[in-house]
């Protein structure tokens, strides 16, 4: 790395990977900073990460082409021993705004990890998050390395892989705060740095105390979005006032989204005694001093509901799991424009059934999982009038059956989205004029026998043409076409001829739609009209 740094500015001497000083009379291939751009950007798109960063650190013209074209970083990965290091690669690196901090820890034997050699993970091209495709270096104490993954698009992936040794004898207990602490530590010091350049922030499996992740933040004043995901671990006591620890004089001046989403709740169980009012209590105090501005909030765990009755009453976007007390914590959401309700179950499904039967505000968009019978009928029963995109996982035949009574009481319905291809009878008794606004149907998953496979098909095509808004239809291909798998093609369905779906705006919303709601990737879209063509 230093070699192709010395000559790239023309050095007569070099000091080579190994880091021993080898003196060169003359270079017979020409400095690279002598050749035009063209050729120099193939040259540096062979460079891994690491040597990209030192390249760019070398002179001012090599920075401003590693900065400015970023698919030369683009799937490539370095190994960094320390955030300062970090801070001198992003130097070269193009710039970005998201950044996910992941956490890996491993426990190593250290007889059995002497037996092999060290090796470092592979750098390059590889996988991204944590320590995979690596091998397991000899450890007696514990370490820590940073992985970082440069993506396509502005995000940057920092990965604090933590190894620590297997207790060397049986009766040792095996005590996992020093490895969280350790780790944890590295992850609170690279938010610190790098926070002032962060727009976006993802908190993944960071096992450390909310309270000093947290606290680093304080240095992120151009933070948009903070989600912190996976489990805490509490290992410090709380500070003796939450009020000084952060001020509610003092919030990040351009935070508007929060989301918390926890896959399960360590901090809740009776093993962490305590743990959960501390973490809560932390989590608590960062909503409280940014609940005026706040646009969007996301609590995907029921143990974290009560932090509800602090979103301030204009939120205009939530997303809640459906849990006791729900409804009542939703009450004084009057201004809320978007709901996503996640991890329902049948227990629950009378409060979040009475909850939209009643609901007091103009809810525009609105997002239900598993939906029965009755949850379809409480969406019809007349409180959703103002609603303008409806998505639905309908999770039974009877469900179904209800849904065109239901849309009928939705009148400004513009999007709705459903997980499961309704039967050809349920899709001719939608009324078109019923539906004055709808403008897209898009049908996520089509298991349709093939006895059914056409008349379903002739029914998307008569509420296509029955349509006064120009109706465009997405719903999967269960034919593709020859050497292309089903999961990559939609079809969709519209009136117009498939030269105008480039131009037209709901054909480009309908791709957009079909691409952010399936797990699709790369999907292959085929536009057809309505007058003869087959799908």
């Amino acid at each position: 790395m230093q070699m192709f740094s010395q000559r790239a500015c023309n050095q007569k001497q070099i000091t080579s990977l190994d880091g021993t000083d080898q003196l060169a009379d003359e270079l017979d291939e020409p400095a690279l900073t002598s050749l035009p751009d063209v050729p120099l950007l193939g040259v540096l798109s062979h460079l891994p990460a690491a040597d990209l960063g030192a390249v760019g650190r070398v002179c001012t013209r090599l920075r401003a082409l590693t900065r400015s074209h970023r698919s030369l970083w683009r799937g490539k990965r370095a190994r960094l021993q320390d955030p300062g290091a970090l801070v001198d690669l992003l130097r070269a690196a193009p710039p970005w705004d998201t950044l996910e901090l992941r956490v890996a820890h491993a426990r190593v034997n250290p007889r059995s990890a002497r037996r092999g050699p060290a090796s470092a993970p592979e750098e390059g091209r590889g996988g991204q998050g944590d320590a995979q495709g690596t091998r397991t270096p000899p450890v007696d104490k514990i370490q820590n390395f940073l992985l970082i993954d440069f993506l396509s698009s502005k995000k940057l992936v920092v990965s604090v892989v933590c190894y620590a040794p297997c207790p060397s004898k049986s009766g040792d207990e095996d005590k996992s705060a020093p490895i969280w602490r350790s780790s944890g530590l590295h992850a609170v010091r690279i938010i610190r740095l790098l926070g002032p350049r962060t727009r976006h922030l993802i908190i993944d499996n960071c096992s450390a105390a909310v309270f000093p992740l947290l606290d680093g933040l304080r240095t992120a004043k151009s933070l948009q979005t903070l989600c912190l995901k996976s489990d805490w671990m509490s290992e410090i006591q709380p500070p003796p006032s939450l009020d000084e620890w952060w001020p509610q004089s003092s919030p990040l001046p351009k935070l508007c989204s929060v989301e918390l989403d926890v896959a399960s709740c360590p901090f809740c169980s009776p093993a962490w005694p305590g743990a959960s009012a501390f973490n809560i209590s932390c989590l608590r105090v960062l909503l409280e001093a940014h609940r005026r501005q706040l646009r969007c909030v996301s609590l995907r765990l029921a143990a974290l509901l009560p932090l509800l009755e602090l979103c301030p009453g204009a939120l205009p976007r939530l997303t809640a799991p459906a849990g006791p007390g729900l409804a009542a914590g939703l009450r004084h959401l009057r201004d809320l424009r978007k709901l996503k309700i996640v991890r329902t179950t049948v227990e629950l499904e009378s409060e979040v059934d009475a909850l939209l039967a009643s609901w007091p505000g103009p809810l525009q968009a609105l997002q239900l999982p598993l939906c029965t019978e009755r949850t379809v009928r409480a969406v019809g029963a007349g409180a959703l009038t103002s609603l303008s995109h409806l998505h639905l996982d309908l999770a039974e035949a009877g469900a179904l059956r209800v849904l065109p009574a239901a849309l009928r009481a939705l009148p400004r319905l513009r999007s709705l989205v459903l997980r499961t291809a309704p039967p050809p009878d349920v899709l001719r008794d939608i009324s078109a004029a019923a539906l004055p606004a709808l403008c897209l149907l898009t049908i996520l998953c089509d298991p349709c026998p093939a006895n059914n496979l056409y008349s379903r098909r002739a029914a998307l095509r008569e509420l296509v043409v029955r349509s006064a808004t120009q109706l465009h239809v997405v719903r999967p291909a269960l034919t593709p076409s020859p050497g292309l798998p089903a999961a990559k093609q939609v079809y969709l369905f519209a009136s117009h001829s498939a030269a105008d779906c480039e131009s037209c705006r709901l054909c480009t919303e309908a791709r957009e739609t079909a691409a952010l709601t399936s797990p699709v990737k790369l999907p292959i879209y085929v536009c057809l009209a309505t007058d003869g063509a087959r799908a």
